[in-house]
C-alpha cells in the first residue's frame, strides 16, 4: 500500500466541470464552505454556502461516493473500484492512494473515528482501517470469516462502533473494531444509513 505520485490540479481550463450536470453523492463542511464528490472522480468546492461550485478532477475516473474531513488541510474520499483519493492542501490537489487489501471492489463509505483512525467499508464485507490519515490501509475481519454482505455505514456512538448493511445486517463492536457481534434485526432488507440520536437511541 502506498501513496501514488499522480496529483490532480484544482482548476482545468479544458473540459470544465458543471455542478448542475454532475451526479454528486456526498457533501461535507470544509473550511467554512462545502466539499462534494461524485461521478467520474469529480470533487466540487463551494465557499459561498452552495450558491456556486468549482469542480476539479481527482486522479480516479471512478465514481466517488463518500468523503470525510480530517482537519483544515486534509480530507479523504472513497468510491467505486476501490478508489481512495486524498488531499493535504485544502483540496487544491488530490493524490491517489492504493489499498491492495481492497482489491477492485467498491468502497461505499468512510468514517473518521474519535481516536483519529479512519475506517472505509463496502462490498462483500470489506472493512479497511487506517491509522495514518489515509496513507496506508489494512483489511480487518468483520463479524466472522463467512461474512460477505455489503457494509453501507459505520458510526461511532460513545465507546461502541456500529455497522449496517445488506440482508438486515446490524453489528456492534465493543473494542473499537477489533471484534464484532451481529445483532438480531427486525428487517431483512438493506440498511443504507445509521444515526446515533442525542438520547442514546439509534436510527437505521
Amino acid at each position: 500500500m502506498h501513496l501514488a505520485s499522480a496529483a490532480a490540479p484544482a482548476d482545468s481550463k479544458s473540459d470544465p466541470i458543471r455542478a448542475e450536470r454532475t451526479a454528486l453523492f456526498d457533501v461535507v463542511r470544509f473550511n467554512g464552505g462545502f466539499f462534494a464528490v461524485g461521478e467520474r472522480g469529480v470533487a466540487m468546492h463551494s465557499d459561498d454556502g452552495g450558491k456556486s461550485w468549482r469542480g476539479q478532477r481527482t486522479p480516479t475516473t471512478r465514481t466517488l461516493v463518500s468523503v470525510v474531513v480530517i482537519d483544515k488541510e486534509r480530507a479523504v474520499a472513497v468510491g467505486h473500484g476501490a478508489s481512495i483519493v486524498r488531499t493535504t492542501d485544502g483540496g487544491r490537489t488530490w493524490k491517489a492512494v492504493e489499498a491492495e487489501d481492497a482489491g477492485s471492489d467498491s468502497i461505499l463509505g468512510i468514517t473518521l473515528l474519535g481516536d483519529g483512525r479512519l475506517v472505509a467499508y463496502g462490498a462483500y464485507g470489506m472493512y479497511l482501517e487506517s491509522a495514518d490519515q489515509g496513507l496506508t490501509w489494512t483489511r480487518r475481519k468483520v463479524v466472522d470469516d463467512e461474512f460477505e454482505w455489503h457494509i453501507s455505514h459505520v458510526t461511532e456512538v460513545g465507546s461502541r462502533l456500529y455497522l449496517v448493511g445488506e440482508a438486515g445486517t446490524i453489528a456492534v463492536s465493543e473494542d473499537r473494531g477489533t471484534s464484532w457481534k451481529k445483532l438480531d434485526s427486525p428487517y431483512k432488507g438493506s440498511f443504507f444509513g445509521l444515526l446515533g440520536l442525542k438520547d442514546g437511541a439509534l436510527l437505521a
